[in-house]
């Protein structure tokens, strides 16, 4: 065999390797969490193999009548709907008009080179007041309204890869 050949099957070994590696890292703690959801209490505190000595679903019958799981679980999707919905809705028209004008208007490079910037900077942390403060002013912190109005709007990410997608398809497209 050639060298260029095993230096190729040794670094996509390596690859697998490193690859494998962070899987294992992700998946143990989720196994143990799920597990642990069949372990009763003094199991989960006492034991740290990953399978229960004892299955049980006490903690599942639990959470779901006494905490009223199903009502978390509703909202969660809810929300989530509606995030979704509105994400790709407002992503789609920014990442557009960033992909199409761009090469045309100043500001509007102007504009994504911030977006650009931003995304290397924790916003989140540092509007989390001025958001829940806006909502609270509206009187709509104990509805789904509020929550939604929360997550309405594109993050840059989002905004970002579709205007990726977007610049790859024809301007011809449009006019069709």
């Amino acid at each position: 065999m050639k060298t260029k050949t095993i230096k190729k099957i040794l670094l996509k070994l390596l690859f697998g390797a490193i690859a494998s590696f962070f899987a294992v890292m992700i998946i143990v703690p989720v196994l143990y969490a799920i597990f642990g959801a069949f372990k009763d209490n003094q199991e989960v505190l006492t034991s740290a193999k990953l399978l229960p000595k004892k299955w049980t679903t006490e903690n599942m019958v639990y959470a779901w009548k006494k905490i009223n799981f199903f009502k978390y679980v509703a909202n969660s999707v809810i929300i989530a709907f509606f995030a979704v919905i509105t994400h790709v809705l407002f992503a789609t028209m920014s990442a557009y008009a960033f992909s199409r004008r761009q090469r045309k208007c100043r500001i509007m490079r102007a504009i994504k080179k911030v977006y650009l910037v931003s995304m290397f900077f924790a916003l989140g942390p540092c509007t989390l007041y001025p958001v829940f403060k806006m909502v609270n002013d509206l009187r709509m912190t104990e509805s789904y309204l509020g929550l939604i109005f929360v997550e309405i709007g594109a993050s840059v990410a989002h905004i970002i890869l579709v205007e990726g997608y977007l610049s790859g398809i024809g301007e011809s497209f449009d006019e069709a």
